[in-house]
C-alpha cells in the first residue's frame, strides 16, 4: 500500500504521525492560509484523527509494533546478518497473519478507474490460526469497474477507499472542490453504497457515519457492504437511514477483541486503546528521556476514548462546521489533540502540542524518526531518510554533522559511537547498531 494519501497537494503517513501540505505558510499562520492549503490540511488531519479515534487506526500501529518485535527476534537468531526485505507475510504466526489481513483488506488504488459496475464477495483467501489450527477466511470485496480506456478492470475495495472516502467527503462539504479528485479511491464508495441502497451514497452525513462505523473493525470494506445490506434487509431506505441510527447501531454493536473475544463496542474500543498504549510504550522502552512522548500519545488515545463516549458525532459536526480558519469547532479540536509533525513545501517542520501536554517539536521529531525503522526492514536495502531535510536546517549532533549521500540511500551507515542523528539514535536504541545487510 502507498502510505501517502492525496499526494499531489498533501499526504498523511498513517501511524508515522506526519502531515505534508503543499504551500509555504506555517502552522502558526493557519488563519492566513489559502483555501487550497487549508482544504488539504483538513483532509489530512482527518486521517490523523482516524489513526487515534478508530479501532482500525489503532490496529495499524499495533501491527507495526508486532512486526518490529518480530524483526528484533529474527535478527538475534541470525546474529544480526540478514537479507532484506524481512517480509512480515512470512512470519508464519500471529505477526504474519495480522499483516496479511491488513494487506488483503487494504483495497487497491488504480487512478484509471472511472466508473463502478458491480461487486462480488470473495472468501477464497484463507489463513491458518497458529494457535488453534482453524481456517480463517478473509472477506474481500472485488469491484468490477470501467477504466479510462473503456476496458473492465477489477479493484479491491477496502480500508484505503473507506478512509479516503470519509476524509474527502468531509473536505468537500467544508471546501467545495474546484477540480475533482480521482474516482478511486475518493468516490468509489459512494457508488457501491448506491448499488446496494439506491440514493444512500448521496446522503453525506449518513455516509460519514457509516465510514466511521466500519473503521471500528479490522475489515472496513467488508463491514461497509455488510452493514448497508443488513439495513436494506431491515427495510431502511436512503431517506430513513440517518446518521443518528448508524451511531446508535455502532454503540450497541459488538466487535472482536484481541484479548477478550466478542465484546461490546465500548469494551472493545478500550481494549484497542490499551493495546496501542502498550505497543507505543514498548517502542519507547520505558526510558525516562521519552516519557513526554509516551504521555503525548496516551493523552491522544484517552481524549479520543472520552470523545467516543460523550461526543460520537464529532466527524458529523466537522463536516458541517469544520472550516479550519473561521469556525470554533476545528480550533477546539486542534487544542484538544494538537497536531502530528506538519511540513510544507519549504520543508519547515511544525507542531502544535495538545493542551496541557508538555511535548516539544524535537521530541515529536523523535516520534517521526522511530516510525521509520520498520520501513527499512520492509525495504530492499535502499531507504531515504525523510528527516534529512530537518537535519539540514539545524545541527545534527555535537559536531554539526550535515546530511550526505548515506541519508539518501542507507542512513544506518551513519552510525557512530557519538554524534548520532535522530534516525541513528533510534537505530542504536532499538539494538540495530551491529546489523549487517547481506
Amino acid at each position: 500500500m502507498d502510505n501517502r494519501y492525496n499526494a499531489t497537494l498533501g499526504f498523511y503517513e498513517p501511524s508515522v504521525f506526519h502531515i505534508f501540505t503543499r504551500g509555504e505558510n506555517k502552522l502558526t499562520e493557519i488563519d492566513n492560509w489559502e483555501e487550497k492549503q487549508a482544504s488539504t490540511f483538513l483532509h489530512e488531519y482527518i486521517h490523523f484523527l482516524q489513526d487515534i479515534l478508530t479501532v482500525k487506526g489503532m490496529q495499524n500501529l499495533y501491527i507495526i509494533g508486532e512486526y518490529l518485535r518480530f524483526v528484533t527476534a529474527y535478527m538475534k537468531q541470525n546474529n544480526y546478518k540478514v537479507h532484506l526485505p524481512i517480509i512480515p507475510h512470512d512470519a508464519n504466526h500471529n505477526v504474519g497473519n495480522n499483516w496479511l489481513v491488513s494487506y488483503y483488506t487494504q483495497g487497491s488504488i488504480d487512478y484509471s478507474i472511472t466508473k463502478y459496475i458491480s461487486f462480488t464477495k470473495d472468501t477464497s483467501v484463507q489463513l491458518i490460526d497458529d494457535l488453534t489450527g482453524r481456517t480463517l477466511p478473509i472477506g474481500r470485496i472485488i469491484v468490477d469497474c470501467q477504466s479510462t480506456d473503456g476496458s473492465v478492470k477489477q479493484v479491491a475495495f477496502g480500508t484505503s477507499q473507506i478512509m479516503e472516502g470519509m476524509a474527502k467527503m468531509i473536505q468537500d462539504m467544508v471546501y467545495p472542490p474546484i477540480i475533482r479528485s480521482p474516482y478511486n479511491p475518493y468516490y468509489i464508495a459512494i457508488d457501491i453504497a448506491n448499488g446496494i441502497m439506491s440514493g444512500l451514497g448521496n446522503n453525506n452525513l449518513t455516509m460519514i457515519a457509516i465510514f466511521d462505523y466500519v473503521l471500528q473493525s479490522s475489515n472496513p470494506g467488508w463491514a461497509f457492504v455488510r452493514y448497508i445490506e443488513e439495513k436494506k434487509n431491515q427495510g431502511y431506505t436512503a431517506a430513513t437511514l440517518t446518521y443518528q441510527i448508524v451511531y446508535d447501531d455502532l454503540y450497541h454493536s459488538t466487535i472482536q477483541s484481541h484479548t477478550q473475544g466478542v465484546v461490546s463496542f465500548i469494551v472493545g474500543y478500550k481494549d484497542a486503546v490499551k493495546q496501542s498504549e502498550d505497543v507505543f510504550k514498548e517502542y519507547l522502552g520505558n526510558i525516562w528521556f521519552f516519557k513526554n512522548i509516551e504521555k503525548w500519545y496516551n493523552a491522544l488515545l484517552e481524549r479520543g476514548a472520552l470523545i467516543r463516549k460523550k461526543y460520537p458525532i464529532l466527524f458529523i459536526d466537522m463536516a458541517q462546521n469544520g472550516d479550519i480558519k473561521k469556525d470554533g469547532l476545528f480550533k477546539e479540536i486542534l487544542t484538544t489533540f494538537g497536531t502530528p509533525i506538519v511540513t510544507n513545501s519549504k520543508h519547515y517542520y511544525d507542531f502544535q502540542s495538545p493542551k496541557n501536554v508538555m511535548v516539544s517539536r524535537n521530541e515529536m521529531m523523535n516520534v517521526y524518526a522511530m516510525m521509520q525503522l520498520h520501513q527499512v526492514f520492509n525495504s530492499k536495502g535502499v531507504f531515504t531518510c525523510p528527516i534529512r531535510k530537518y537535519c539540514q536546517q539545524q545541527p545534527c549532533g555535537l559536531n554539526k554533522q550535515r546530511v550526505d549521500i548515506r541519508c539518501v540511500k542507507a542512513p544506518w551507515k551513519r552510525m557512530r559511537r557519538y554524534n548520532r542523528c535522530l534516525f541513528n539514535i533510534w537505530w542504536k536504541f532499538k539494538g540495530f547498531k551491529d546489523v549487517e545487510f547481506i
